[in-house]
């Protein structure tokens, strides 16, 4: 054994003899737990003195047992008699009848797919790990599985069920993990995520024992909802309102991508939409604004917005894993009663472009569930509402038939007992999709906003003011210059009213632009035929594309490099809001050509 190993083993040695004395002068004071029910006496504890660190009877207990085993899940058993215990074992495991312990099995192929079960049984107090694995193995499932415990819940591995022996030796990166520092400068995320919910650990000839600090949250999938809820929240009454089936949408756009300097995703001409859900949440629900709300265990679908990404993701969350997050310990001081619509954009700032995709996206289902709850109410979280009036958000609600009356605005996080939410329309980023049945909600708002006295301009050019900082275009006066050549108005909506922004919009029969929320008016466009949108090459999301795919028309797409180019194994929002110039030396010769066969 070289120094270093020995030095690390000496350390780790050293270590854990320091926690197991800690944790042995608490299990002083541990008694025998009383026997009230006159069963046989609890079998000696096969944590040894570990046993005081265990949470509190009654506790949900999981025990994750190998294919065949008949010796060491029957003594675990034994040992959480009163609890309520779950098994998770291969199909045709053995029934273990003799342990005379009440259980719930679950049969699962492969039992590396643990993830399938425990989300509908956690928040767990114990997990206990018989599989007959490596070290490393064991390592791969506590990291992907740790976060299903409650607070100060325990992951408990039986040393002696691991078919290799090197369970007790090969545990030093392990508990590098385990003591990982805060410092961005020490390990990867996951590793300081993992390190900073292990409140302690220990490890004897018999067991390696972890113990969870701190509460994170299962983020839900809208697709899994109905299903999971049911088990996983027994205290919250889910109701489906409405459902409007998935399906394939096919672009009614005639899409033409012009050069770039790298691939382009992200118009495809077959998208897949989902099953739109409306539901009613009856139950204690904290509601913090920004989309976000959630019980003392799961982040509710309605919270994201995107229900198709990867990694679902909301400002107002901490990510932890793919599947788990941290929201503010704050909590609301009082409870609002009553019934409450979810309406508000993932920020709460009145950004006109999430209001325009994702408070529009979900408008599909009031109608349906004003008529089964007529009390309900639209509820929005908005921050220093002494300081700004939600003009614009009153203004669309009205246009679409939704009182003044009917909206409740918050300042802060709040209680909720009743939560009806509508799944989003509309996602515009992969896998991008849009609803067919989306342009019955534009057509509606239409009616009411859009101003029959606005200017009528058969081709407009929507640039952008000074006034913003983010995907600057330094030489955007030069191209609105080219486009004055070619008979264009130049407009920017955000110094019009937003009923003339529509009717301006409502009439034009070429629209070009910048990419970007000044464009999302295009849900108004009624007479377009011709599309032109400039973009830079790390701005991913795709609203031009979806519109267009559900107005049908010809799109152009002139792309210019941006100041940062997008990394390839991710997205970076740094690289998205990046300042850019349009390059005419790449696009002004398909451009003019363009402009001039209009």
């Amino acid at each position: 054994m070289s120094i270093r190993s020995r030095l690390r083993a000496s350390a780790l040695a050293d270590a854990t003899r320091h926690l197991t004395r800690r944790i042995q002068v608490r299990s002083v004071a541990d008694k025998p737990d009383p026997n009230p029910r006159g069963l046989t006496p609890r079998p000696p504890s096969l944590m040894g003195g570990f046993r005081s660190i265990l949470p509190r009877s009654p506790r949900r207990v999981v025990i994750a047992a190998p294919p065949g085993d008949r010796l060491q899940t029957p003594r675990w058993l034994t040992q959480f008699a009163e609890d309520e215990i779950h098994i998770v074992a291969s199909t045709g495991a053995p029934e273990w009848r003799d342990a005379q312990v009440v259980f719930k099995l679950h049969e699962l192929d492969p039992l590396t797919a643990l993830g399938k079960v425990l989300k509908f049984v956690s928040p767990i107090d114990v997990f206990v790990d018989l599989l007959a694995d490596s070290a490393d193995d064991h390592e791969a499932r506590w990291r992907q599985l740790f976060f299903h415990l409650a607070p100060r819940g325990v992951w408990i591995v039986d040393n002696s069920a691991a078919a290799a022996v090197d369970i007790r030796l090969a545990t030093n990166r392990w508990i590098a993990t385990m003591t990982a520092e805060e410092s961005e400068s020490h390990g990867s995320v996951a590793d300081r995520a993992l390190a900073d919910a292990t409140l302690a650990f220990a490890m004897t000839r018999d067991v390696l024992i972890v113990r969870k600090r701190g509460t994170h949250l299962w983020k839900l999938r809208d697709s899994d909802a109905n299903k999971v809820l049911a088990e996983r929240e027994p205290s919250l009454t889910v109701i489906e309102l409405a459902k409007r089936p998935g399906g394939d949408l096919r672009s009614n756009a005639e899409v033409i991508s012009h050069e770039s300097g790298v691939p382009i995703r992200g118009l495809p001409e077959e998208m897949r939409y989902p099953d739109l859900h409306l539901r009613h949440y009856q139950g204690m629900i904290v509601y913090r604004g920004g989309m976000l709300v959630h019980t003392d265990r799961t982040i509710l679908p309605d919270s994201f917005p995107w229900p198709l990404e990867r990694n679902l993701t909301n400002p107002g969350i901490r990510k932890v894993t793919p599947n788990f997050a941290k929201v503010p310990d704050e909590l609301p001081r009082r409870t609002l009663k009553g019934n409450y619509y979810l309406l508000d954009p993932q920020y709460s700032g009145g950004h006109f472009g999430h209001v325009m995709t994702e408070v529009v996206g979900r408008l599909w289902g009031w109608d349906e569930a004003k008529r089964r709850i007529p009390d309900l109410k639209a509820i929005f979280r908005i921050k220093y509402s002494n300081q700004r009036d939600p003009k614009f958000e009153k203004r669309l609600l009205r246009a679409y038939g939704i009182s003044e009356e009917d909206i409740v605005w918050v300042d802060e996080p709040v209680y909720l007992t009743s939560l009806v939410s509508a799944t989003e329309m509309w996602q515009n980023r992969e896998p991008y999709y849009a609803h067919p049945d989306l342009p019955d909600v534009w057509n509606r708002l239409a009616k009411q906003m859009v101003d029959p006295d606005a200017p009528k301009y058969d081709r407009i050019f929507v640039s952008r003011t000074d006034k913003w900082s983010r995907r600057t275009c330094r030489n955007a006066q030069r191209v609105e210059s080219l486009f004055k050549e070619y008979g264009f108005s130049i407009v920017y909506p955000e110094t019009l009213d937003v009923s003339t922004q529509a009717g301006i919009f409502a009439n034009a029969k070429v629209i070009a632009g910048f990419g970007g929320s000044a464009m999302f008016n295009l849900m108004y466009a009624r007479c377009v035929q011709t599309l032109i949108v400039l973009n830079h090459e790390s701005y991913l999301a795709r609203n031009e594309h979806l519109y267009s795919s559900l107005l049908g028309c010809t799109a152009h797409y002139f792309w210019s490099a941006a100041d940062i180019a997008q990394p390839p194994d991710r997205r970076s929002i740094q690289a998205e809001e990046a300042g850019w110039e349009f390059d005419f030396g790449r696009n002004r010769p398909a451009l003019v050509a363009l402009l001039t066969a209009l």
